[in-house]
């Protein structure tokens, strides 16, 4: 006669009653907890958004000035206008 093969359920029929019996009420405090882990849990996420967000336009803004300084190199005109020239009048001293 062949042994019976034991399966997971038999197996654990056969463990012994475990004495430490948890209570089933939450100890105290425990919803606070829970609570706080989750809020901190939620900035970290809105900050980790942020960060991202700032990331990608800090990214697009160097990527749009550098952009700007290649076209403004191979412009031959300046956007800055002359400043005029001081007339050699005005520079003489102005009678008593």
């Amino acid at each position: 006669m062949k042994p019976q093969r034991l399966t997971w359920e038999r197996l654990v029929a056969q463990l012994p009653p475990d004495e430490r019996q948890t209570d089933s009420q939450l100890p105290f405090g425990f919803s606070t907890r829970v609570v706080a882990q989750w809020r901190a849990a939620r900035r970290d996420e809105s900050l980790r958004r942020w960060v991202k967000w700032s990331f990608r336009t800090a990214l697009a803004s160097m990527a749009a000035c550098a952009l700007l300084t290649l076209v403004q190199t191979h412009r031959d005109s300046s956007i800055l206008m002359p400043l005029p020239e001081v007339s050699s009048a005005a520079l003489l001293p102005t009678p008593p």
